[in-house]
């Protein structure tokens, strides 16, 4: 049986949607650096242009790509913390039902690392892809295991062109998601999932609780400061929470 969507999907799908910018951009600078980016692709796709959203899940990112034709694939066989129903492809990401050069622009967030096969979904994703079009793709770097045990690899910005170029794209744009500050501060806040906060007395639970109010005070003010920091003094950002590119079809 289909598990409903929880708590941390529907705050997972809040923290994208949501339009205006606010404290949450600097504390969840993650998953705000990836909304910005979608709706920067959004701003430069023309009015009637067909998109699709690859590995959409839930399909976060409607809202934005309200004024074209936003399409959504994705495979419910697996992961089944997301509501599959408003799905317009439920297929394999490898073998889509789609003619060649059907999409103007093709969406790949937070997906690629989920694959088995990221070389052939991305051959794939070239063929329904009109000669010109836009491939946005996000990947995470410094990041935990998740969805397991779909979750696969993880990529540098030179395995991700290596990847794209033998899927027959141009890249365009490569961007870091921040540097060793923002990595810094964003995982700080796991601090506060830990077990160790989570005990099973009612003692423990409200030490536990407790200790999360502490830590929250404290790292709001951290998070703050190393944002703002972080294009100071790390201008390399060799460590990153992710990559975000921007690919054309040759």
């Amino acid at each position: 049986m289909e598990k409903k969507p929880g708590i941390l999907q529907k705050i997972v799908g809040w923290s994208y949607k949501r339009e205006r910018d606010s404290l949450l951009d600097i504390i969840d600078v993650n998953r705000s650096t990836i909304r910005k980016f979608i709706k920067n692709a959004a701003a430069n796709t023309q009015r009637g242009l067909f998109v699709l959203d690859a590995g959409a899940g839930e399909g976060y990112w409607r809202n934005l790509f309200a004024h074209a034709h936003y399409r959504t694939q994705d495979n419910c066989t697996g992961y089944t913390g997301c509501d599959y129903s408003h799905l317009d492809y439920n297929c394999d990401i490898t073998n889509i039902p789609i003619d060649d050069s059907s999409f103007d622009v093709i969406l790949l967030t937070e997906v690629l690392e989920h694959l088995s096969e990221p070389l052939l979904a991305l051959k794939e994703l070239n063929r329904i892809l009109k000669k010109g079009g836009y491939l946005y793709l996000t990947v995470p770097q410094g990041w935990e295991e998740h969805l397991s045990p779909h979750d696969y690899y993880r990529y540098t910005q030179y395995g991700l062109r290596y990847l794209l170029e033998k899927a027959n794209f141009r890249v365009d744009k490569v961007e870091k998601r921040g540097g060793y500050f923002k990595y810094i501060a964003y995982r700080m806040w796991h601090i506060i999932l830990m077990p160790f906060l989570n005990r099973e007395t009612i003692f423990k639970k409200i030490v536990g609780r407790l200790a999360q109010l502490v830590l929250i005070f404290f790292l709001v003010p951290v998070s703050i400061i190393c944002y703002y920091v972080d294009d100071i003094f790390d201008k390399d950002k060799k460590l990153t929470l992710g990559y975000q590119l921007i690919a054309v079809k040759k």
